[in-house]
C-alpha cells in the first residue's frame, strides 16, 4: 500500500495489484513505481559488488547487538557498501516481496539482513527469516526499490 501511494503521489505507475489475501498480491515489474525488492535483488544490493557474507567489517558497516546499545540507530552512521547503500545489514531486518515457501508456510514472506538486536552471525547478505506480512516488531522495516524498465517490453 505504501509503495503504491508513493508511486501515485510522484506520478509513477503503481506496481502492486493488492488482494485481501496477502499471498495473492501481484507485482507488475514492468511498471516504473516503487515496490519491495525481491529476495535476489536485496542480496545483490546488500553485497554491493562483493562476494562475501558482508561487504566489510561488521563494526564499520552494521549496528548489531554488541554496538547498538540495543536500540535503532540513525541511518548513514556506518560505512556504505560499494553501491552507496547504508545499513544493508544490521539496524533493522528488511522485508522482501518473495514468499518464503508457499506450500509449507503459506503467506510468510522473507526478511533479510539482521538488526540492532541480532547476534553478529545473523547480520549478513544471506541471513534471512520469515513471518506473516502483518508481523510488526521494532527491529523490522523495509527498503523500497524502483522498477525502471523504460524501453523494455
Amino acid at each position: 500500500e505504501f509503495c503504491n501511494r508513493l508511486s501515485e503521489k510522484l506520478g509513477l505507475e503503481k506496481c502492486y495489484i493488492l488482494n485481501s489475501l496477502s499471498e495473492k498480491n501481484i507485482v507488475d515489474y514492468s511498471k516504473n513505481g516503487f515496490r519491495l525488492p525481491t529476495d535476489v535483488e536485496w542480496q545483490y544490493a546488500c553485497r554491493g559488488n562483493k562476494r562475501g557474507y558482508r561487504y566489510g567489517d561488521i563494526e564499520e558497516t552494521a549496528w548489531y547487538e554488541k554496538n547498538s546499545e540495543k536500540r535503532l540507530q540513525e541511518v548513514k552512521m556506518k560505512r556504505a557498501n560499494d553501491f552507496g547503500l547504508f545499513d544493508m545489514i544490521g539496524n533493522v531486518w528488511e522485508w522482501c516481496f518473495d514468499l518464503y515457501d508457499e506450500k509449507r508456510y503459506g503467506n510468510y514472506r522473507i526478511f533479510r539482513g539482521g538488526s540492532f538486536a541480532s547476534e553478529e552471525r545473523a547480520c549478513g547478505a544471506t541471513s534471512r527469516r520469515k513471518s506473516f506480512p502483518e508481523f510488526r516488531i521494532d527491529d523490522l522495516g523495509f527498503r523500497i526499490a524502483r522498477s525502471s524498465f523504460s524501453g523494455l517490453k
